[in-house]
Parts: structure tokens; sequence; C-alpha cells
């Protein structure tokens, strides 16, 4: 069997490879290439689909850098798939999670038991002033060990839902919401129709795909990236603290303006106080109920 090793620089590299512009010289040079590629691209095709709207420089520009971030994203996700598949990674996520959670509190848990066994409080001031500085020691790690497994965690979720929508969707909603954005006027067929060129000059359509109508397929394409994207974003912030906050908030609101909602649901019956029996209290004691007896 073959251990595939996780070169842990090639993963902090990728997982920024997205949102980090090109620096080098060599990529700079390519950058350019592919600038004037993806203009005279969108130039031809909307000439030859007689766009009726002249499209800015600055508008062109934004839409570059998006398309640019684009092709980053589909060089770099692969890599990183592979790496977060690896068993390097894996066994890394299970050696962080099982020191940080298991052994480092037995260590203090045995630590401490040791020191406090038969022996009284002022006993051994140098082996407890070694062992507190221990445990001190033990603490800090145990926080960086949390902390290394959180993040090699949300590395990985970043990765598995990085393509869902796929990249190209995503691309083509952020085009047209662009441009929505920017020229609010423009009817939706030509909006789609520039949307169009600017997914064939960044590489989400093919040449092939150029002969059919690709703009009827922008539609539906943003449609459900669109749906995609705000049904995660819904969840997040639902599971996040500040929601919770938020709607516990509203709740002390309303009830400190009388707006309850008319039901309330009843209290489960292992949360209910116990009632006090009938009856009146005498001289101290408790008089029994009276109950009718049936004849």
């Amino acid at each position: 069997m073959t251990v595939q090793v996780v070169d842990w620089d090639s993963v902090r590299l990728a997982v920024k490879e997205i949102l980090t512009p090109p620096t080098s010289s060599e990529t700079k040079a390519e950058r350019k290439i592919f600038r004037d590629q993806f203009l005279n691209v969108v130039r031809n095709y909307l000439r030859d689909h007689h766009f009726p709207y002249e499209v800015s420089k600055s508008l062109l520009s934004e839409i570059f850098r998006s398309a640019s971030r684009y092709k980053n994203g589909v060089q770099a996700l692969p890599k990183m798939q592979d790496l977060v598949k690896s068993p390097d990674w894996r066994g890394r996520a299970v050696l962080l999670r099982v020191l940080a959670m298991k052994q480092i509190p037995t260590w203090k848990q045995d630590l401490k038991q040791r020191l406090n066994k038969g022996k009284p409080q002022g006993a051994r001031p140098l082996t407890r002033r070694s062992a507190v500085w221990v445990l001190g020691q033990l603490d800090e790690l145990q926080r960086k060990l949390r902390a290394a497994y959180s993040l090699q965690k949300a590395q990985a979720d970043i990765v598995r839902e990085y393509k869902h929508p796929p990249l190209g969707s995503q691309f083509l909603l952020e085009v047209r919401q662009m441009v929505m954005g920017k020229k609010p006027k423009w009817k939706v067929d030509d909006v789609h129709l520039l949307v169009a060129a600017c997914g064939l000059a960044a590489g989400v359509f093919t040449a092939k795909d150029e002969a059919s109508d690709i703009v009827s397929r922008i539609p539906m394409r943003i449609s459900r990236a669109d749906k995609t994207m705000s049904e995660r974003a819904k969840r997040d912030w639902t599971n996040s603290p500040e929601a919770q906050d938020e709607a516990e908030l509203e709740f002390l609101n309303n009830l400190l303006q009388g707006d309850l909602p008319p039901k309330i649901p009843p209290m489960p019956e292992e949360l209910r106080e116990p009632q006090e029996p009938t009856g009146t209290l005498s001289k101290g004691k408790r008089k029994k109920p009276k109950f009718s007896q049936s004849k």
C-alpha cells in the first residue's frame, strides 16, 4: 500500500490560490495573455450577436477579475481535492483530535490525582510548582492542537462546498449580478447575452458549445446556482451563534411589547412544577381534600 504524503505548504497555498492575485512575473505574463484573449472573445461574440449596448472598460475589467478568480479556482480545486482525500491528511486529523480531546485531558487528570493523593495542601512545594507549570504547558499545547484541528476541518469543508454549485455556474451568477447592478436598465436578454460571452471567454463554455445556443442555458444555470448558494447561506446563518442571539433578542422584544405569538407551546410534563393539593392550611397542618364517595 502506497502512503500519500501531504505537502502542507502546498495545502496552504492551494487554499489561498483562489483568492490570491498573481505575483510572479511569469504569472503576470500569462495573466496578460489571458486578459487579451478574454477581451477579444467577448467583443467578437457581442459583435456577431449584434449586442445593442456599449460595454465600458471598467465593467469589462471587473468581469475579467472575476474570470481570473474562476480560472484559478478551476486549476486549484483538483489539487485541493486530492490533498484532503489523502491518507496522510486524514491521519493528521486523527492525531490532532486524539491528542487534544483524549490523551492530554487524561494526562492532566492523572497529574492532578497524583499531586492530591494522600498529601496535605502545602506538602512538596517544588513538585507542586513544577506540576503547575506542566499543567500550563499542557493547556497551551491542547489549545494549539484544537486550533490546528479546527483549521484543518474548515479547510476540508471549504474544498467540499466550493464546487457546489459548479464553479462555472458561480461565475455566470456573479457576472449577471455585476452587470445588473451596474446597468439596471438593460434588458434581461441582453444581460444574458453578455454573460454568455463572458462564459465563453472564461472557458465555462467550449468552442463546441458556441455552435449551439448557449444563451438559452444561462437562465437555468444561474437559477440553480442562486438557489444552492442561498440555501447554503441560510443554513450557515441558522446554525450560527449570531442567529440564535438574534432570535432570543426578537423574543424578548416581543415579550416587552406584548406581541407574543397567539399560541405558546405547552411546557413538557417533566418540567412542570408539582401542583399543590386542594384544601386550606390550618394551624400549620394541611387539610386533606374531601372526595365525594359514590353511592
